[in-house]
């Protein structure tokens, strides 16, 4: 159940900083980030509230004849509000031995995971755009504790996941023959294919080509500009066949 004494003391500590601020900004910028710090410090301690006061909640609603409270352990996650610590509860299945945090998978939270989806998505977009540096600047004006080896890991983690989910879509179709299910026709299907040698960094090669293979129902017309309608894009630096091969069992 949440429990209104947390939020009041946050609202409490809310207007203090307001206060303080108010006295103390000598400009609109100081004002801005005053208050930017301040908004970010409370929606920091809901966070922290809200997440703590479900798991309690999980922990009421579980299987008692199965799950077995092992203590609590904490995680640090970077959120929209910042650095943020919280504690949840783990347990043990009686019938497999395995541990589990019931917050963690109803969340959806992958295990050391260090962002939450929102600042993931961020940190993803911005780091595929430009520079991981430029990227941390950008981010950093309104994500505290984001930096540029924090964006790249990011970027690893998920280049690593695709490809991996990529080998395996690979596998079934080329390796077993499992066809995938359909899941829309299209009277026309546009396919193009090209590459762009890139540098490469912790590698043998000093070069590599970057192969894409994008693929489209067509164009619309939206005012001045046309676009693909339902575009699909793999790429990757394997072998000609082997991103063919990716790009066709998706």
């Amino acid at each position: 159940m949440l429990s209104i004494l947390p939020i009041i003391s946050s609202v409490l500590l809310l207007i203090d900083d307001l206060f303080k601020i108010f006295l103390s900004s000598s400009s609109f910028e100081t004002l801005e980030r005053g208050l930017q710090k301040a908004g970010q410090e409370f929606l920091g301690h809901l966070l922290t509230i809200t997440l703590e006061a479900i798991d309690i909640k999980l922990m009421s609603q579980r299987d008692r004849s199965r799950l077995r409270a092992r203590g609590k352990r904490q995680r640090e996650l970077i959120s929209l509000a910042g650095s943020i610590t919280i504690n949840r509860r783990l347990y043990q299945d009686q019938k497999t031995g395995e541990y589990v945090f019931l917050l963690d998978q109803y969340l959806g939270l992958a295990p050391f995971t260090r962002m939450t989806p929102s600042v993931e998505k961020a940190c993803l977009t911005l780091g595929t755009m430009g520079s991981f540096r430029k990227s941390a600047d950008v981010i950093s004006t309104f994500i505290p504790t984001v930096s540029h080896n924090t964006i790249w890991k990011c970027c690893q983690d998920a280049g690593k996941t695709a490809s991996e989910q990529s080998a395996k879509a690979r596998e079934q179709v080329f390796e077993y023959g499992v066809v995938p299910k359909s899941t829309r026709q299209t009277k026309e299907l546009h396919v193009e294919a090209d590459g762009v040698y890139i540098n490469l960094q912790g590698s043998e090669k000093r070069t590599g080509e970057l192969k894409m293979i994008v693929a489209y129902e067509g164009k619309d017309q939206e005012g001045n500009r046309r676009v693909l309608k339902q575009r699909r894009v793999a790429a990757g630096l394997r072998d000609g066949q082997g991103i063919w091969e990716e790009a066709s069992a998706h």
